[in-house]
């Protein structure tokens, strides 16, 4: 397999496939790493050996959920809000479904939410929570197994918005999220799955 650098530092593979630095449409970051790497082991070689395996599936996850953290999908899962009936296992279940990863909970739906872990909140990753900001009282952050330290610019961004926040582990979220949508408040809630 051959690469080419371009001027505008896309690389171009044999077979006319481009994949530039941040992925595109056409080809996924997962698609971006294994091809690089395949490419590496031929030239050079190697074999690939179940630990570099290993590590190249561990960087590609990362990888993918950093670049799609910030974006998420048009559709929900279920355009209307729902209790959380389980957790767990690295999944949610709600409204007799089941989900494998994070959620995004807010009044108009539940969405798929491609956080890992706490260390990827950033302003970016909550900017849809902040586009809802006027149609929310309160926003809950699931931290995975543990409480998390909200940054302060962060803190700063919610009250500039006039929205509470709290963050806590996504088990007390989940059942804090659960009442308050009983009680009919406008609340939303990030749930990190945790295993």
């Amino acid at each position: 397999m051959a690469i080419t650098k371009r001027r505008n530092t896309s690389y171009v593979f044999e077979g006319g496939r481009r994949l530039s630095g941040l992925g595109t449409k056409t080809e996924t970051w997962t698609q971006f790493w294994t091809q690089t790497f395949q490419y590496w082991a031929r030239h050079n070689d190697t074999k690939p050996t179940r630990g570099s395996q290993k590590s190249l599936k561990n960087m590609t996850e990362r990888h993918t959920a950093i670049h799609d953290a910030t974006t998420v999908p048009e559709a929900p899962h279920l355009p209307r809000p729902a209790p959380i009936d389980a957790y767990g296992e690295g999944g949610f279940r709600f409204a007799g479904m089941s989900h494998r990863g994070s959620l995004l909970c807010f009044p108009d739906g539940i969405w798929a939410w491609p956080v890992i872990d706490v260390s990827e909140l950033n302003k970016r990753v909550l900017q849809p929570v902040f586009d809802r900001a006027d149609r929310l009282d309160f926003f809950l952050i699931g931290a995975g197994r543990n409480p998390w330290p909200m940054p302060e610019d962060l803190r700063h961004r919610f009250r500039e918005l006039s929205l509470s926040v709290d963050a806590m582990a996504t088990g007390a979220a989940v059942r804090t999220y659960n009442i308050l949508l009983a009680e009919n408040r406008r609340v939303g809630a990030g749930l990190i799955a945790v295993t």
